[in-house]
């Protein structure tokens, strides 16, 4: 009996140094965190005052700071392109293949093997996101750069797609008439 009375005791007693030594803690970073609440009301007051001083200027700001926050947060994400791509891909596979527009079935078929080879890459870049063809895939990357010395020319003609406020450009120009084949019309013209 007397060692569960002396295992009570030590345990509130490290509850109480707990306790001080956490007041103690709150202590020397009420200082600090005072000071810097204090200067961030500081600083939000003069801009305040800045604010109304020139209502044109705060309107303009405001305006380009919610169009860039909507542009960025509208930005199409690779799982965004795919799922555009088997949208396409099935449009085109309901269309039977004396119809369909070579182009566009160029476009998927090509884009459809390279994303079954891994080498289909995305990279956003804020206000615009770009699809383009991998030099190797990702499992590849590991055994260092395939391609050494790749000048600006050379990453041009590897963009697939470009997407800009949840649109992705370049597959929906390809798939423009997809169910209509040119070559079934040449003689019209």
């Amino acid at each position: 009996r007397l060692n569960g009375a002396s295992a009570g005791f030590e345990a509130v007693v490290s509850t109480q140094s707990t306790g001080t030594r956490l007041k103690r803690i709150m202590k020397s970073l009420y200082a600090p965190l005072l000071n810097v609440t204090t200067d961030y009301r500081d600083v939000l007051v003069k801009q305040a005052k800045k604010l109304i001083a020139s209502p044109w200027k705060t309107t303009l700001f405001a305006t380009v700071s919610i169009e860039v926050s909507y542009i960025v947060n509208c930005t199409p994400s690779k799982d965004d392109y795919i799922d555009r791509l088997l949208y396409h891909h099935h449009r085109l596979a309901m269309v039977h293949k004396r119809i369909r527009n070579s182009t566009s079935q160029y476009y998927i078929d090509s884009v459809r093997r390279l994303e079954g080879l891994n080498r289909l890459g995305y990279q956003s870049f804020g206000l615009f996101s770009v699809v383009y063809e991998s030099y190797a895939d990702n499992e590849c990357k590991e055994y260092g750069n395939v391609f050494l010395s790749p000048n600006l020319m050379d990453y041009a003609e590897k963009v697939i797609d470009v997407g800009f406020m949840g649109r992705w450009y370049s597959i929906e120009k390809a798939m423009v008439d997809y169910d209509v084949n040119e070559t079934e019309w040449h003689h019209v013209k």
